[in-house]
């Protein structure tokens, strides 16, 4: 489900943007190995992305299964699943309108969740933010 290529260009652009910096010039200029920069200089810089944008495709995912099942094409009909509970509270949403509001309520907080957990993380994880 989630877009590799597209995630694999991000990290490689943001790590390209990390090692234009003056840090990692100063860090060459002081006699480090390149292994020491990418780990010690670049990654710690990145990894905020990756948490990111990881929670946010989490995020995407849940909605897609959500909609797929809701129009019946999940792999198996047997579980019981968010789309699926949308899906057959639709019959009865003039008697008892619950049985579709809170599933499509659990799929918005539950996506709302990944993305503050994200950006929660993102905000310890990042070295600038530390300081």
């Amino acid at each position: 489900m989630i877009d590799w290529t597209r995630f694999c260009r991000v990290v490689r652009a943001e790590t390209m943007m990390q090692k234009q910096q003056d840090y990692v010039a100063s860090a060459v200029t002081i006699g480090l190995g390149r292994p020491r920069i990418l780990w010690g200089e670049i990654l710690p810089n990145v990894v905020p992305l990756l948490v990111v944008l990881f929670t946010l495709e989490m995020g995407i995912a849940v909605i897609v299964e959500a909609i797929l099942s809701y129009v019946n094409l999940s792999l198996a009909s047997d579980f019981p699943t968010w789309g699926s509970m949308i899906a057959d509270g639709r019959k009865y949403v003039n008697q008892a309108p619950w049985l579709m509001i809170l599933p499509i309520c659990c799929v918005i907080l539950v996506v709302l969740a990944l993305n503050a957990l994200g950006d929660g993380l993102k905000d310890a994880l990042d070295p600038v933010m530390r300081r």
